[in-house]
């Protein structure tokens, strides 16, 4: 799919409530009528600027999800479908913050890399994060 390889990893499913104020997440609907779409996006993906904004990146599949990581493959994911689609809201691609809330929604054809992390560097959360980083803390 895509044309990246998958691994298959322990299946340990955690929740979103789980991730809340450790990461931001991407979420990508990859089913049949958006996948065109989601793949060009994950080649895009600039690897460094996503780890430096602490976000992860899962595909919503029909048959469960799956993780994109940094090194540009695909893994099972250890985090539940549980509350994914709602997040969604019927778009393509959903930005959920630090605290768990949905900051933006796209349809995968408007998605960009530039306008995400636009977004996220405009976020109170990594305005701090940054000024930390800007004073070696």
């Amino acid at each position: 799919m895509f044309g990246l390889s998958f691994q298959v990893v322990a299946d340990t499913r955690v929740l979103l409530e789980d991730l809340r104020w450790g990461n931001r997440l991407l979420i990508l609907d990859s089913r049949p009528d958006s996948e065109r779409y989601v793949g060009r996006i994950l080649e895009l993906a600039p690897a460094e600027d996503v780890h430096e904004r602490r976000l992860l990146v899962f595909l919503v599949q029909e048959n469960g999800v799956v993780e994109f990581t940094a090194s540009g493959r695909l893994r099972s994911s250890f985090l539940s479908e549980e509350g994914l689609l709602d997040k969604l809201g019927g778009s393509d691609v959903a930005l959920v913050g630090l605290d768990g809330e949905v900051k933006s929604r796209y349809l995968a054809s408007d998605f960009s890399w530039t306008d995400l992390f636009s977004r996220i560097d405009a976020m109170l959360m990594r305005q701090r994060e940054i000024w930390r980083s800007a004073r070696g803390r």
